[in-house]
């Protein structure tokens, strides 16, 4: 099935990014010292995006979509802020190991310049993609200044709402009115998935971490992570909260 893109806006992007890269480095002065809400990161990550990559959740989303899989990740909390350098110092051994980035959140477009920051210390590893999902559309990022300055950065975007009522077949999406658009030029290898489909069941991924913590990755079926709790409050377990993509 082709790949279907927004193409007024998408040339814009393509045009902006190949200018860009012609004077990339005077125009991108280090921006470590800049803060940003993390609500956490792993890898190795097979099931948001193509390959291996590393997953990084932001923290702050005022879209608050109904039967958002991650309201843990609406609040900004001054516990989790910190420094792009801290936090690229934390991610190293994963940009080093994986073939690509996966950024969620939250809402990775209500920390802008954060993201850029993060985005443009990314792109010294040359070997990784960069997937960024978005409830914004292309076109509202396009539309404001902050924002649109990320875009040069990336490589794949999974932009729109969550829409609960909507149809969940696609692959590495929420809802199926979320569209995968490829903005960069080595991204379009991965014009096949722009409108596949789930084959069968989806995969999740499940890590405990070293605090305890019980963490899903992945888009589930709808409805599934409902059952895996009441499974889990049958045997006594109970969750603090349900936290996923």
């Amino acid at each position: 099935m082709p790949c279907k893109q927004p193409k007024s806006v998408m040339s814009e992007v393509r045009l902006g990014q190949r200018e860009f890269a012609k004077f990339e480095k005077s125009l991108c002065p280090s921006r470590t010292s800049l803060d940003i809400y993390v609500g956490y990161y792993s890898w190795p990550i097979y099931v948001l995006g193509p390959g291996k990559r590393v997953g990084l959740w932001l923290q702050g989303c005022t879209l608050s979509c109904p039967g958002c899989m991650s309201p843990h990740l609406f609040v900004q909390r001054s516990e989790n802020k910190m420094t792009i350098a801290a936090l690229m110092e934390q991610l190293r051994p994963g940009l080093l190991s994986c073939e690509g980035v996966t950024i969620s959140g939250g809402e990775p477009f209500e920390q802008p310049h954060a993201l850029c920051a993060v985005l443009e210390q990314v792109a010294q590893f040359r070997h990784l993609d960069v997937m960024v999902y978005s409830g914004f559309t292309i076109e509202e990022i396009w539309q404001d200044s902050d924002k649109r300055e990320t875009l040069r950065w990336i490589d794949m975007l999974m932009d729109g709402r969550f829409d609960v009522k909507a149809t969940n077949r696609k692959i590495w999406r929420g809802s199926d009115n979320q569209r995968l658009l490829l903005l960069s030029e080595r991204a379009q290898k991965y014009a096949e998935f722009c409108e596949a489909q789930v084959n069968g069941k989806r995969t999740m991924q499940v890590e405990m971490t070293e605090a305890g913590e019980l963490r899903v990755y992945g888009i589930p079926e709808r409805g599934a992570l409902r059952k895996v709790e009441k499974k889990l409050q049958r045997r006594g377990i109970r969750l603090k909260t349900l936290a996923g993509k």
